[in-house]
């Protein structure tokens, strides 16, 4: 979908972020470290014509919350009323941040204002926004991931049954543990406390070398995954198609590619099965779309 002629121009009248930070009910234990609370940037832009987009952006800690926030709002304050249709307005951002480049603070402030903008965009033809990009409503199968941590055998098993509450038909798994025993252990955990129809994903969350990888992802074969997730550094492409090329699970990766280019890269080197982009940190509705077409 693109800006088209019969489309209702929108100018940005303002621009505005401000911080929360929201307790998680079920605190977070990966093998990157611990999350126990959610630091989200609250987006609106309001536009000259009335419709008014709302995003939001999270942004992994509260020390980056502060920063996102004023950078944001300092972006507003340069682009109002300039044109708030998305690529016109993409197009502006971009020429902005040229040198200074597209990724972290600066890449969680474009998407979130990318994505602020698509919603009024949406809003201005009365249309979802699925819909503005040319698509029918579909149902699609969601998993849960809001727990699951690295909290050991003894406790994964009531939390996966807890997490299919409402419907879900999926859960992930975190693993990393010190030991390949251990990592067994939960997956058994989980495996025997939901029904076998139930799909059960794992995340590593970048915390292994590859070599370790390797034993590991070969040593859950038959443990009936969906996928593996970030078993290393996520900009390690190559390591991760060294990984692929064992496993017989499919490899999950894409969530920490910076843009289109990122994503790209990952495609190239055969990184994996399933390639998975993160809405803020592929560039906002405008990146996840241009990561879609490499798809």
């Amino acid at each position: 979908m693109a800006d088209g002629a019969s489309s209702p121009a929108l100018t940005i009248k303002s621009l505005s972020a401000r911080g929360v930070v929201v307790p998680m009910r079920r605190p977070l234990v990966t093998g990157g470290g611990s999350v126990t609370q959610a630091p989200l940037v609250l987006i609106d832009l309001q536009t000259t014509e009335g419709p008014l987009g709302h995003a939001y952006a999270f942004t992994y800690t509260p020390l980056a919350l502060a920063g996102t926030v004023s950078l944001i709002n300092e972006i507003g304050t340069a682009l109002a009323g300039h044109s708030a249709m998305p690529f016109a307005r993409s197009q502006k951002l971009t020429g902005m941040v040229k040198l200074l480049g597209h990724e972290g603070l600066v890449g969680v402030a474009l998407a979130g204002i990318d994505t602020a903008a698509w919603d009024a965009f949406a809003k201005s033809k009365d249309m979802p926004l699925y819909q503005t990009l040319g698509t029918d409503h579909t149902a699609l199968p969601l998993y849960n991931s809001c727990g699951l941590g690295l909290i050991g055998p003894n406790k994964v098993g009531d939390e996966a049954k807890a997490l299919l509450e409402g419907g879900f038909t999926a859960v992930k798994l975190r693993l990393g543990y010190p030991t390949l025993a251990e990592d067994l252990a939960v997956v058994d955990a989980v495996r025997n406390a939901v029904p076998p129809e139930i799909h059960v994903m794992t995340d590593y969350n970048q915390s292994l070398t590859i070599a370790e990888a390797k034993i590991r992802v070969q040593a859950m074969a038959d443990r009936d995954l969906t996928w593996i997730e970030e078993p290393t550094r996520y900009t390690d492409y190559d390591g991760h198609a060294e990984i692929s090329a064992v496993s017989t699970i499919p490899i999950q990766l894409g969530e920490n590619c910076w843009g289109p280019h990122d994503f790209a890269r990952a495609i190239d080197a055969g990184s994996g099965d399933y390639l998975m982009p993160d809405l803020i940190k592929i560039g906002g509705v405008t990146g996840w779309m241009k990561a879609s077409a490499l798809a």
